[in-house]
């Protein structure tokens, strides 16, 4: 299940996106370092548990890599790795190798991977009981997504989980609608009132 300390950590490590970059670690925020070190957090959060070549994080990274692109990722990887996660408990969570970096969490402990899982859910039921869980997901949206974070690949991510959360929105709203125009429809005086 669990591989070392890591089982109790995970109802208390929560990553977010859905707003400015975050990790909540026991009602406490955690510091995600400077700008780089978020962008390649931010990659590997955007994929979590499957692993990204150095050339995909290299272009999370930088619009214009430096002279030694390789070099500089490993320094990024293990700033955040030492400086970022290992205070968090999750030092070795960060698993680098074969010319791939990859981040061993469970997908639940981001806020985009729930909000998938919930809206997946959602349009698996009818709008009744699908209601339930894309209100569930938008209650985790705290703003536009990466908002602190700038850079071609991040613009990118942000524009795709911008159209998921609209979709998610817009089959809410209609939803409602459909309940509200329900009810008074079955229940005249309702309309009235209004």
């Amino acid at each position: 299940m669990a591989i070392g300390n890591r089982a109790f950590l995970r109802s208390v490590v929560q990553f977010r996106l859905l707003g400015g970059i975050e990790a909540e670690v026991n009602g406490r925020y955690a510091d995600l370092g400077g700008p780089r070190e978020q962008r390649l957090l931010t990659a590997l959060l955007s994929v979590v548990g499957q692993p990204l070549s150095h050339e995909e994080l290299i272009d999370w990274i930088w619009d214009a890599p430096p002279k030694e692109p390789g070099h500089a990722l490993a320094e990024i990887a293990d700033t955040l790795r030492t400086g970022r996660l290992r205070p968090i408990g999750l030092g070795d969570a960060l698993i680098g190798g074969d010319g791939v970096y990859r981040l061993d969490i469970p997908a639940e402990w981001v806020d985009v991977h729930q909000f998938r899982i919930l809206t997946e859910r959602a349009a698996q039921l009818d709008d009744v009981e699908g209601r339930e869980f894309l209100a569930a997901a938008l209650q985790s949206v705290r703003g536009i997504p990466l908002a602190d974070l700038d850079g071609r690949r991040i613009a990118e991510y942000r524009h795709e989980l911008a159209e998921e959360l609209h979709a998610a929105q817009t089959r809410f709203t209609r939803i409602q609608i459909g309940q509200s125009r329900s009810a008074t429809t079955r229940h005249p005086e309702i309309a009235q009132a209004l």
